[in-house]
């Protein structure tokens, strides 16, 4: 399926960032990054986006970013302001891909950030990093991962934790890196679910933890009519995050969903 580092109705479940802890439709999102670590943001479709590091300067951008004559296809649009510190983007509409993340390297003098920026039609705002240090360690890393923060099997999960918000961003970079922690069972499905007459709707497959399950979609737009799609038409009970890479689905064209939900008894 499409990767990231490239209007459902009620469904079983639902896949990367629009749970109520991870949502970022407000006027500023503020993301805690760490030297050599990974973190997820929004992008607005329709203005740039500033992005700025609280207390710091960005000043280099490393990423598939868009020039006419060195990278034409790139994804997407940077704009810096050296003065500052502050980097503006905005994606660009790859021509039968639609809008797509993309993941930029930010090279400040407080260290080195990555940050997947997912593309979503919602109103420019800022995205504020603030810096805590180095990532941990690997050994440290297993022992407080953000898969071991899962809730028991059969707990009620806290949704205001920050243990629990790393958690669930924690899978959603895991899916995008393609790469599962040894806890975790990845299950090839390729089934089809039937959704709309419009659309094919395949489970690829299921990341299935002790707690969580996360599932990779591809969606196919098979009607004459473009499509307009929404997270929040994906969600259901249990269902923790939503992501959908491409809002705008040509005719013929087709999009990753997925879906992150609580582990059941059938999983």
């Amino acid at each position: 399926m499409t990767t990231p580092l490239n209007t459902l109705r009620a469904l079983l479940l639902a896949g990367l960032i629009s749970t109520s802890a991870l949502s970022v439709v407000q006027a500023a999102q503020f993301i805690t990054v760490r030297d050599g670590d990974s973190s997820i943001a929004s992008m607005s479709l329709r203005d740039p986006t500033r992005i700025t590091l609280q207390g710091g300067k960005i000043v280099d951008v490393v990423g598939d970013v868009y020039d006419q004559t060195r990278n034409p296809n790139g994804r997407i649009t940077v704009m810096t302001d050296a003065e500052s510190g502050e980097i503006f983007v905005q994606p660009v509409l790859v021509g039968g891909a639609g809008y797509q993340a993309v993941t930029l390297t930010l090279k400040t003098d407080l260290g080195t950030y990555s940050l997947l920026l997912k593309p979503l039609d919602m109103p420019a705002d800022a995205i504020v990093m603030q810096s805590r240090g180095k990532a941990q360690p690997p050994g440290a890393a297993r022992a407080a991962s953000s898969y071991s923060q899962e809730p028991a099997r059969g707990q009620t999960p806290e949704f205001t934790s920050s243990s629990y918000v790393r958690s669930i961003k924690g899978w959603m970079l895991a899916m995008a890196s393609n790469r599962a922690p040894e806890a975790v069972d990845v299950r090839r499905v390729d089934k089809r679910i039937a959704l709309w007459s419009e659309v094919t709707f395949t489970l690829d497959d299921s990341w299935v933890g002790k707690a969580m399950v996360g599932d990779r979609f591809t969606l196919t737009n098979v009607s004459d009519r473009t499509l307009i799609l929404d997270e929040r038409e994906f969600y259901r009970n249990g269902v923790l995050a939503v992501t959908v890479f491409k809002h705008q689905v040509e005719p013929g064209t087709s999009t990753p969903v997925w879906v992150l939900r609580t582990r059941s008894e059938q999983d």
